[in-house]
């Protein structure tokens, strides 16, 4: 039976082994011809020969070219097989029992082991090397056998039948290691996909969850709060009405940092993209430089979101006329720093102070640091401008 290619990558392997069996057959067989009439001076044979494996050659890629599932259907197989046994007859009758005619032969035999199932192979492959067999000893039979031929066709059976065994174990090789290929890219689908989940789940939880939490316990207070406390109705109505802003605005601020990112562009290019769009935004010029590497993909959206909440720290507190952003791959980590000219402060010995004052952003840099086993550096002085800098391991 024929090798029933189930998978998309089993099928595109097959066809691309095939695809190159014919062409080195091409690639071998005309010159074969060449010298053969140069010889024997019979250039019409030649020139027959010639273009009936070019004309084969252009008509099975193209076939090879539209085949989608093709290579599934045993009687596509079957059939292609048929056809090209007529070429390797036709030069057969063209040429005679000469090199271009073991070489189309060899190369159907290989053909005939990538496309078939091993089991299968076995037939024609070996009725194959018996045909080359006959031809070769009514060659060797004839008076007048060039001397170099002799070896030639000697070997040519047993380069037959190692044609369709290297087909069938080639192919085979390559599929396995396609289909490797392809189940490593889908653990790592699947494990990048748990990983995004398992972020966006802890993004919602940090920011819109405890607020949405603390609207719903305000909500469960006022009713009870309405005819006896109206004051303390009145200030929960404003809890609520606050905390629903603050929601709104976090939940904002998380689809404004998932768009940050673009996964399917290169890091360099996102980081010179985050700059850009804040520079023109802010009136105050960025320079980027970067090294053009890609971190994994958990790392950059982390270094992407800490980029855009420094480069916010810089609009809002750093009244900067600069700001220089560097990205550099070190021996052993990398490192993303945002410097800028402006006032600068004194940083505390704990960032944990800063939550108290209304200051959030450099807590939440330093937990996005330490969420991919990094770390937040704060180098800052009153009148000496403001560095960030995150490093993570590489």
């Amino acid at each position: 039976m024929a090798r029933l290619v189930a998978r998309p990558a089993e099928e595109a392997v097959t066809v691309a082994v095939a695809r190159t069996a014919l062409l080195a057959r091409a690639a071998l067989a005309a010159p074969a011809a060449v010298v053969a009439a140069v010889a024997d001076q019979r250039w019409v044979p030649a020139a027959a020969l010639v273009a009936v494996v070019a004309l084969a050659t252009v008509a099975e890629l193209a076939a090879l070219s539209r085949t989608v599932g093709g290579l599934r259907r045993p009687e596509v197989l079957c059939a292609a097989l048929a056809a090209d046994v007529l070429v390797v007859l036709l030069v057969l009758v063209l040429g005679g029992p000469g090199v271009a005619y073991f070489v189309v032969a060899a190369a159907w035999s290989f053909l005939a082991g990538v496309l078939l199932a091993p089991r299968a192979a076995v037939l024609p492959v070996l009725a194959m090397v018996v045909q080359c067999g006959v031809a070769a000893a009514s060659a060797l039979g004839r008076p007048g056998t060039v001397p170099g031929l002799t070896a030639v066709l000697l070997a040519a059976p047993v380069a037959v039948l190692l044609a369709g065994l290297g087909g069938a174990t080639a192919v085979r090789l390559l599929q396995d290691q396609a289909l490797s290929a392809a189940m490593l890219v889908g653990v790592v689908q699947r494990e990048t996909a748990a990983a995004e989940r398992a972020r966006l789940a802890r993004e919602l939880h940090d920011s819109v969850g405890k607020t949405l939490r603390a609207i719903s316990l305000a909500a469960g207070a006022l009713p009870g709060s309405v005819h006896g406390r109206p004051g303390a109705a009145e200030q929960l109505a404003a809890v609520i009405q606050s905390s629903a802003d603050t929601a709104t605005t976090e939940a904002r601020e998380l689809i404004a940092g998932l768009r940050l990112d673009q996964p399917d562009r290169r890091f360099v290019d996102v980081l010179d993209a985050v700059c850009r769009d804040w520079a023109q935004g802010n009136g105050i010029p960025v320079r980027v430089r970067a090294s053009d590497v890609e971190p994994p993909l958990h790392v950059r959206y982390e270094l992407v979101r800490v980029l855009g909440e420094a480069l916010t720290n810089v609009a809002r507190h750093a009244w900067a006329t600069t700001v220089d952003v560097r990205f550099q791959v070190l021996r052993t980590s990398a490192r993303l720093s945002v410097a800028d000219d402006g006032y600068g402060f004194a940083v505390p010995a704990d960032l944990a102070v800063l939550l108290g004052r209304g200051h959030a952003g450099l807590v939440g840099m330093r937990e996005r640091a330490e969420s991919v086993g990094g770390r937040l550096d704060v180098v800052s002085a009153p009148g000496s401008g403001t560095t960030v800098a995150v490093t993570v391991p590489w």
